[in-house]
């Protein structure tokens, strides 16, 4: 049905990065303004002393870390991409293969949420790792569903429909008019108004409470049993979460740099900042690895927790020239308009 869905997958996209990248070139839209909230940082839930780490998903940006608030969390996409995402959960099988027949029908592209642990083509965490994991589902018949999941494979996938379980609910994509007009004063204002809900545009405290509670960081013997490697810890993920985040953001302002040429310095020297950012999270990551495979735990936590104290300060600073740049196009449109008027 929706058999022009090509898989697609870029280093740093997630697997519902490498989605919206696919169903934004179906419908012949650009996904590149998906990454605007790259510089927000959630850090929920607060790591508790004594208590295990690695088991739940701590740090954030692009994405809620429930899933009851992936509609309102990407709400943000129909603004400049023109994509609206519904998420709908607790379906029977029955209700849920109708969803899917429904909306491939009207040329809705559906994706799948579910778990690692039953997706066969996953092969490194096929009943070994309970993760959630998203794919695109492109046709379906009486017995089978063909599948996209770039994030995986440049294959195409079939899976049956007896195999289909643990699936905690669909995303459904439709193509939509952008509600903003698409400028570069529009495209900072959105990524100003994402950081202020998420309330670091004032400052990045949040990160530094992260760094406190870092600095204190232990693993348990029991956590070094089940985790023997370190990448399947959801506490990982949401570290990467982060470099990822603030790399494909830096991605974000080349491209604006290409398009909005006037403001092409000032967009370029934003991008090199953030890329430096995201290196300083690659760190972070190193860190926290270095500590869980040796005996220098304590060493290496104070070294992250370093490393994140200097992350707030960087991304301090970037908020601040995007919020100026931001000006600049305000007064430049004000002094445009007002020559117009004179006219």
């Amino acid at each position: 049905m929706l058999s022009e869905i090509q898989p697609y997958h870029k280093r740093g996209y997630l697997c519902i990065d490498d989605i919206v990248k696919s169903v934004a070139d179906y419908f012949g839209k650009e996904h590149m303004y998906l990454h605007a909230k790259g510089l927000n940082f959630t850090y929920s839930p607060k790591i508790v002393e004594g208590e295990g780490v690695l088991s739940k998903l701590r740090t954030s940006c692009n994405y809620p870390t429930y899933l009851k608030n992936f509609t309102k969390e990407l709400n943000y996409l129909k603004d400049f991409i023109g994509l609206d995402v519904e998420y709908v959960t607790d379906l029977t099988k029955e209700e849920l293969l109708s969803h899917i027949r429904r909306n491939l029908k009207e040329s809705n592209p559906v994706a799948i949420i579910s778990s690692t642990y039953y997706i066969p083509w996953y092969e490194q965490y096929y009943n070994k790792v309970n993760k959630l994991h998203t794919f695109l589902v492109t046709d379906i018949n009486d017995k089978t569903m063909s599948c996209v999941d770039g994030f995986l494979t440049q294959d195409l996938i079939k899976l049956e429909l007896e195999n289909l379980e643990d699936y905690r609910g669909i995303l459904i994509f439709r193509a939509v008019k952008p509600k903003k007009e698409l400028n570069l004063h529009n495209v900072l204002a959105q990524m100003i108004q994402e950081l202020e809900k998420n309330h670091k545009l004032e400052n990045s405290d949040s990160i530094r409470i992260f760094a406190k509670d870092v600095y204190n960081i232990t693993f348990l013997e029991s956590e070094k049993e089940r985790y023997s490697d370190l990448d399947y810890s959801d506490f990982m993920i949401g570290l990467k979460f982060m470099e990822y985040g603030r790399k494909n953001l830096g991605d974000l302002f080349y491209y604006l740099s290409n398009i909005f040429t006037a403001y092409s310095k000032s967009l370029l020297d934003i991008q090199s900042k953030i890329d430096s950012i995201s290196e300083q999270w690659k760190m972070v990551v190193v860190f926290i690895v270095k500590g869980y495979y040796s005996d220098q735990t304590a060493y290496y936590a104070k070294r992250a927790s370093e490393q994140l104290l200097d992350i707030a300060k960087a991304e301090e600073e970037v908020t601040k020239l995007i919020v100026s740049l931001k000006v600049k196009t305000e007064e430049k449109n004000e002094k445009s308009n007002k020559r117009k008027e004179e006219k």
